[in-house]
């Protein structure tokens, strides 16, 4: 779901942390969200510490490698991992 709703944001803003910084200078806190599709519906506030978190799982991930085909007897799609 994260990923469909930055892939098709319809807005994205960012929420600020100022306390301590002068005017100008602060850290991102969280953001704030909504695709296309669920405009008229919600707004979604993520932290930043966790959307970095995910997107680090995502980006961290090691692809596994694998061959796709049909079975010729039933054609039921046959998935292996190499």
């Amino acid at each position: 779901m994260t990923c469909n709703l930055f892939m098709h944001s319809y807005f994205l803003w960012m929420i600020y942390d100022l306390d301590g910084h002068a005017e100008g200078e602060g850290t991102i806190a969280s953001v704030h969200l909504t695709s296309d599709f669920e405009k008229e519906n919600a707004i979604y506030q993520f932290e930043i510490a966790e959307l970095l978190r995910v997107f680090r799982s995502v980006a961290e991930d090691e692809l596994a490698v694998f061959k796709l085909g049909r079975n010729p007897s039933t054609g039921e799609w046959k998935i292996e991992e190499k």
